[in-house]
């Protein structure tokens, strides 16, 4: 157990992962929940969420909080933090994206604006608020999960990954910015 209790250890008892109720998000949530970590995860659907949480409580013996909230709501850090209560988060994972295809020209400016909300704005919006909470305790974790779609353009997916390239970036920074705050 070693590695686990030194993990939790360095970070704290609470980690959040948004979009974390299915995939490769729930699969986050499990390996922060099998570290010992207990794991607040929001998504959209609030069934998912509870069959993932379920199964993470009984899998691992940790809390599992659950919040469902739609990224693109304006509010989308209060109806967090409301769902956390008081709750701090010691590791926060952002692993949601609005993917929208299409020729550039061809989709609707708003999909472009929703995209580059969900992608950039509301990541930025979180990491900022938890960051620097993290930095004012020295100690904390953040993981923003970006894509191959961030190397480079890809036909169709011009706003997606633009936008992954930002997260990317982000994260590369922060790296930089935090570590010697503990974070």
């Amino acid at each position: 157990m070693g590695a686990v209790a030194d993990y939790k250890a360095r970070y704290g008892p609470w980690a959040m992962v948004i979009g974390g109720s299915v995939g490769l998000g729930e699969a986050l949530a499990r390996e922060l929940a099998r570290r010992g970590m207990n794991v607040a995860i929001t998504a959209r659907g609030q069934d998912k969420l509870d069959l993932a949480a379920k199964r993470i409580r009984a899998d691992f013996g940790v809390e599992a909080k659950t919040i469902a909230a739609d990224l693109s709501d304006p509010a989308i850090l209060d109806l967090l933090l409301a769902g956390l209560a008081s709750t701090e988060v010691d590791f926060l994972i952002y692993n949601a994206a609005l993917e929208n295809g299409g020729e550039f020209i061809v989709q609707d400016l708003d999909r472009h604006l929703a995209n580059i909300h969900v992608n950039c704005t509301v990541p930025t919006v979180l990491v900022h608020h938890f960051a620097r909470r993290m930095a004012a305790r020295g100690r904390g974790g953040i993981v923003i999960s970006s894509s191959l779609a961030a190397a480079q353009g890809l036909y169709a997916w011009s706003s997606y990954s633009a936008s992954k390239a930002y997260e990317n970036l982000l994260a590369q920074t922060l790296w930089y910015e935090l570590r010697p705050k503990g974070v």
